[in-house]
């Protein structure tokens, strides 16, 4: 899917724990959603995620009317829903939180400066033998 650039009014929602982006989605408490308007100063809110299934937390951020997601790992099934929901997510990112803000709002994300270790944003290439 592609990426709304940033400069369009969305709201972004980041999965969190203690000021980075929270290693794995599918056991993830807490988000944080930026509304991001076309021009204007970026405001963030802390959304709840806890005791909530991986795919109720999906549906948790599409009710609050996120259009995009930032996060670390997530099970290729949940990612899968997400995307056929309509929630463009980046997933396998690391990172201090409003390092990772920044380079979305410089249209810098995905990039391998904030991806996971031994993760990547492709999918997987299957060698021939």
């Amino acid at each position: 899917l592609p990426m709304a650039s940033p400069r369009e009014p969305t709201q972004l929602a980041i999965t969190v724990w203690d000021g980075w982006v929270s290693p794995v989605f599918d056991a993830c408490t807490r988000a944080i959603v930026f509304d991001i308007p076309a021009i204007a100063a970026v405001h963030r809110r802390p959304l709840s995620l806890r005791h909530l299934a991986p795919r109720a937390k999906i549906q948790r951020l599409l009710s609050e009317g996120v259009s995009q997601l930032i996060c670390g790992a997530i099970s290729q099934p949940v990612l899968g829903a997400a995307r056929d929901r309509g929630l463009n997510v980046i997933p396998f990112v690391a990172g201090r939180l409003d390092d990772v803000v920044e380079a979305f709002l410089r249209g810098d994300l995905p990039t391998t400066a904030f991806t996971m270790p031994g993760c990547s944003q492709a999918p997987p290439q299957h060698e021939e033998s």
